[in-house]
């Protein structure tokens, strides 16, 4: 990967602050490219990392000194009609469009469709279809994929939230905010009201960070529902972070206590009868 190949609209550079000073603690022996470690973001908003290792510098693979990359700093741009450049639809790169209007053949001759535009993307090559400044091809978008555990009563209305992300953000928020409210009784809460049921949960010991991140969802998802201070359809990336909140907030409650129960299950049985004996005394 070169530096002019980088997503410079996602990924921001971090130049001389203590995200390298891990980096200036590698082996002496290795120049500065083994102590660097890149970072790809996929088009549903993953990270994969990449350590370089020495004989990948040998082989001359990482040609440019490229320094660790943010998800939380990374800015998402929504498709937005006639706009030169946005993240893709397809491959989700922050890329130039080039804009058409699609002629069909008429007995006359060639016709224009005033209210149909096709959009090209100069990083995939792969074409968007817009009818009346509205994108109706793909119809999901560049929103972000469910998370590996995202129950299945709540990924029915996660996954038409994507389905209609492009049309009306604010639309795919109010479906977020359902799966929410769905979410939170797989929780083990009630799922009458998401404000109670948050509050229940930050009683039982909730992280700040994902109690800030349920909240993020219920207020946007109200103001989706009910006329308030925010316009979704004016502010899409509002929408767009929803889903990766919601993908958060599984990970979190969901994901990572069922990695920790299965890694638990692979330890000596007496070592977990002696901690369990520990924890009651």
């Amino acid at each position: 990967m070169t530096h002019d190949g980088l997503d410079r609209g996602r990924l921001e550079v971090a130049r001389a602050t203590g995200r390298l000073e891990s980096q200036k603690r590698a082996p002496a022996g290795l120049d500065l490219e083994s102590r660097l470690t890149t970072a790809r973001i996929d088009p549903w908003g993953r990270v994969h990392t990449i350590n370089h290792s020495a004989s990948t510098r040998r082989a001359g693979r990482l040609q440019n000194q490229i320094a660790i990359y943010s998800l939380m700093d990374a800015k998402h741009y929504p498709p937005v009609f006639e706009l030169k450049q946005f993240n893709c639809v397809y491959c989700g790169v922050y890329a130039a469009q080039m804009w058409r209007r699609p002629k069909v053949q008429m007995e006359d001759g060639l016709a224009n469709l005033e209210d149909l535009r096709c959009c090209n993307c100069a990083q995939c090559g792969k074409w968007s279809y817009w009818y009346q400044e509205k994108q109706v091809i793909p119809t999901d978008g560049s929103a972000p994929r469910p998370a590996d555990d995202m129950p299945d009563d709540c990924l029915v209305d996660f996954e038409e939230a994507r389905s209609v992300f492009s049309i009306s953000p604010r639309s795919a928020a109010a479906l977020l905010r359902l799966t929410l409210q769905k979410l939170l009784v797989r929780l083990g809460e009630k799922g009458k009201k998401i404000d109670d049921d948050i509050r229940s949960l930050v009683s039982k010991g909730l992280p700040p960070e994902v109690r800030r991140a349920m909240d993020i969802c219920r207020i946007a998802g109200n103001n989706a529902v009910h006329p308030g201070e925010l316009d979704l359809n004016d502010t899409p990336e509002v929408a767009f972070r929803m889903f990766g909140l919601l993908n958060f907030i599984v990970r979190e409650r969901i994901t990572r206590p069922k990695e920790i129960e299965e890694l638990w299950g692979t330890m000596p049985e007496g070592a977990r009868e002696t901690v369990e004996k520990r924890d009651k005394s």
